[in-house]
């Protein structure tokens, strides 16, 4: 069962504050009710080899009273006790787990993602047929048309793709991304020799960090996001109200004079 991104979010504040213990001990930077954050805390939840900023200090509040604040409301409903949030407790522990070891593994990789099309052919003779004809001048999408207007050629093509961003973990099978981010951009590549057949990839472009795709390659991407924003309101709105049922303090001079103490600069 996949869970949307709001109940993940809330599933995990559980796994977080339901494992959390009341701590008296130290600096009380912020409080919601009797719930308390202390200056301790928060230095060991961020990089200690360099000293907190004022920034990342009110940055880390904030997040710490909004989970607070719906962990809250979440109890008050008795959600925290509902065979429904167990079971996807035990759910979201689990792909935290497989999250976890996939992006060890698998999602290590920090090239930027290429815009790959592809033919997969049966016979090695095909695709070096197919690569040659894009070689002596003619267009992939002509070249690839006639491969398929041709019933003797076409009956020797097993898939095509055509122009889609992807990373290392979306192409398949790994020889794939091996060569999209080694060859020539717009320059169809020797045949691949797979266990599924011999593919010829051509990358159109090779994106690089902090380039913007191609409108029409994302634009489904942009879509969701104009969701994920509409969402984003009603989110505000409701912790807005919620935050208005609950005492809350920020104690900004004392995690200042705390700091300052332990001689560890907040700016």
């Amino acid at each position: 069962m996949r869970l949307s991104n709001a109940c993940v979010a809330l599933v995990f504040t559980f796994i977080l504050l339901g494992c959390q213990k009341q701590d008296s001990s130290g600096s009380v930077i912020a409080r919601v009710d009797d719930q308390t954050l202390t200056m301790e805390q928060v230095r060991a939840q961020v990089d200690t080899s360099r000293p907190v900023s004022q920034a990342q200090l009110q940055q880390y509040i904030q997040q710490w009273l909004t989970e607070e604040i719906l962990y809250r409301e979440a109890v008050r409903r008795g959600l925290d006790r509902s065979e429904h949030v167990n079971t996807r407790l035990r759910e979201t522990r689990r792909q935290l787990a497989i999250n976890g070891l996939l992006e060890q593994e698998v999602y290590h990789d920090r090239v930027a993602p290429p815009l790959v099309s592809y033919v997969l052919f049966r016979q090695r003779d095909a695709a070096t047929s197919f690569r040659n004809s894009v070689l002596g001048g003619t267009p992939w999408p002509n070249a690839l048309r006639e491969t398929l207007g041709n019933p003797e050629q076409a009956s020797l093509v097993v898939a095509s793709m055509d122009s889609i961003y992807h990373t290392q973990a979306s192409l398949f099978p790994p020889e794939l991304w091996r060569v999209s981010v080694a060859v020539n951009v717009r320059e169809p590549s020797f045949p691949i020799n797979t266990s599924d057949g011999y593919y010829v990839l051509i990358t159109w472009r090779l994106m690089r960090q902090g380039q913007q795709p191609d409108f029409r390659y994302v634009a489904d991407e942009i879509r969701g996001r104009i969701t994920v924003e509409r969402r984003r309101r009603i989110y505000d709105s409701l912790l807005e109200n919620l935050r208005a049922q609950h005492s809350v303090e920020v104690f900004t001079t004392s995690a200042i004079a705390d700091t300052a103490s332990d001689r560890r600069p907040l700016d």
